[in-house]
């Protein structure tokens, strides 16, 4: 299968099992990478439960949870509709119809750019989410007597193990299989989620490609091409908004994360920094959610204003001064433009700059709530 669009994205992701090598490739392959990078979600929820840790006295393993249940949520869904993200590349990488907009090269260029950005940012935070519980493991076993905690220090967090995994060799065993499931559910979720930040700018793309087509109508002085050109412009526009339909589709169910654990995530990382003995990995987790979470969030404002600009762009034209059946279908073009194509981050609400806000005052009432005595 080839593409045109993100190929160093969809290497990575064929190479670690997430994307179809071929049409008749299974996703059994990515569901088992899946399960076996749940261990920290398990292995947490088991040590609360097991040990009543459920609590801001031990949050670390409750934001260790609800970080990894979001992680995994998105990548099972995103598998889950995979095949529908690999139609959205294919049509984005289709320009037999339609032509490649003059400005194709150099921003697929910046996107490149932003891709190695956002893996440098998930490098460092990955990174520092297992290393730093092992740089400051002087620091929490001093806390660990001064409480007397039976927690193991030195490790992302601790987790419920049918075996005692105190002392090495076993503690090596369990601190490399959470180094996995950080490799693999952040770096390789990060990838994902920008695969998806990546469709969204193409759709923009196309779009301003398609605002570039109209003054090439409207100037059309010969009536018959000029009609011919609006209907195939119109062609492109129902196109747009169908591949813009197909997006929220594909993608409402992975990024409903963000309403259904972020807010929770975001609270328990400051609750965590501020407690004495923090292994300081919260900051780390903080940086690389917080970062695809604003990507995300910004994409989809500038994808819902470019389909809202159509609209002004029509109506800002000489339309006023054709024909009137010329007339009659600017007006509807402006009429449809008034909805544009919202990508939904669950049932209620849109990618968007109001969700990064209402993402912080969920975490804002999530840490008072916590704090409370």
């Amino acid at each position: 299968m080839k593409y045109i669009l993100m190929k160093k994205t969809i290497a990575f992701l064929s190479v670690t099992g997430f994307w179809p090598k071929t049409k008749e490739s299974t996703k059994t392959r990515a569901f088992c990478i899946l399960f076996s990078s749940s261990f920290l979600l398990f292995g947490s929820l088991g040590y609360l439960i097991v040990y009543r840790k459920f609590g801001s006295d031990d949050i670390d393993s409750i934001e260790t949870a609800t970080s990894h249940f979001g992680v995994l949520y998105f990548m099972f869904f995103w598998i889950l509709k995979r095949d529908g993200l690999v139609h959205i590349v294919n049509l984005l990488s289709d320009f037999s119809k339609f032509g490649e907009p003059r400005f194709f090269n150099d921003r697929n260029r910046q996107l490149d750019y932003l891709l190695q950005y956002c893996i440098f940012v998930l490098s460092v935070a990955t990174g520092g989410v297992f290393l730093c519980p092992i740089i400051f493991v002087k620091n929490c076993e001093m806390v660990k007597q001064e409480k007397n905690l039976t927690k193991v220090c030195g490790l992302v967090s601790n987790v419920w193990a049918p075996f005692d995994y105190s002392e090495y060799p076993m503690k090596r065993v369990v601190s490399l299989w959470e180094s996995y499931c950080c490799f693999i559910n952040f770096g390789c979720g990060g990838i994902m989620s920008f695969t998806m930040i990546k469709t969204m700018e193409h759709l923009h793309i196309r779009v301003e490609q398609l605002k570039d087509m109209f003054p090439d109508v409207v100037n059309e002085k010969n009536l018959a091409v000029r009609k011919q050109k609006l209907e195939k412009w119109v062609k492109y526009h129902l196109h747009l908004y169908d591949i813009g339909e197909l997006m929220n589709n594909t993608y409402r169910y992975c990024l409903s994360v963000i309403v259904l654990c972020v807010g929770i995530l975001f609270g328990c990382i400051g609750i965590s920094t501020m407690q004495p003995g923090s292994s300081h990995n919260s900051l780390f987790l903080f940086m690389g959610w917080f970062q695809s979470i604003c990507i995300l969030c910004m994409v989809g404002q500038r994808l819902l204003d470019v389909f809202l600009s159509v609209g002004v762009m029509a109506y800002d034209s000489a339309w006023y001064e054709k024909d009137v059946d010329f007339q009659k279908a600017v007006l509807m073009i402006m009429i449809r433009a008034r909805r544009p194509v919202l990508i939904y981050a669950g049932p209620f609400t849109n990618l968007s700059h109001l969700l990064i806000l209402g993402v912080l005052q969920t975490s804002y009432s999530y840490i008072n709530l916590l704090n409370a005595k």
